[in-house]
């Protein structure tokens, strides 16, 4: 790269490494229907299960293990994202697409479950 491009990468802006409800307005459930799961998936080394909801009200929710979801309207991806994989059919295209756009890397996948 030269110094023009150069200076042209520097002055890219970043985009902030959040998500927050808003952003998933075009999906977000009914009062009726509650929650939507956006995400399940697990962590390294055993260290349990993810699972990320979206609200009626457009609070996110996350969830370790089986434990208490956690509502908040805005995470930071690093908060959302589980470090082994994600599983394919329990992911929202939305929210994926979300996290490859503002994740330091995309989520990471199983195999498809037959």
């Amino acid at each position: 790269m030269n110094r023009a491009e150069w200076a042209l990468y520097e002055g890219m802006a970043l985009v902030d490494p959040i998500i927050s409800g808003e952003d998933l307005d075009a999906i977000r459930p009914t009062e009726a229907d509650g929650v939507r799961l956006l995400c399940r998936g697990y962590h390294l080394n055993g260290a349990g299960n993810l699972r990320v909801w979206l609200r009626f009200d457009g609070q996110i929710g996350v969830q370790n293990n089986d434990g208490d979801i956690k509502f908040q309207h805005e995470w930071y991806t690093y908060e959302l994202y589980p470090s082994k994989r994600a599983y394919r059919e329990d992911t929202d295209l939305l929210f994926a697409t979300l996290m490859r756009e503002r994740h330091e890397y995309p989520l990471s996948f199983t195999t498809w479950r037959d």
